[in-house]
């Protein structure tokens, strides 16, 4: 996940949530992004950051 979301680019909060997003999708058998070129990163992402503004989290 690091790999995806690197420590210098994305706060401990949007890896976390990262982080159970991917254990949520590898337990229902759905694609894992290959890397950041991987439109599916780009697609999860935009839903973890539109997740933490919901939350109240701001920008990440």
């Amino acid at each position: 996940m690091v790999k995806l979301w690197p420590d210098d680019s994305f706060s401990d909060v949007f890896q976390i949530r990262a982080g159970y997003l991917l254990a949520a999708r590898a337990e229902d058998g759905l694609p894992m992004p290959g890397g950041q070129e991987d439109p599916l990163f780009a697609e999860l992402t935009e839903l973890i950051s539109a997740d933490l503004r919901r939350a109240g989290f701001g920008e990440w």
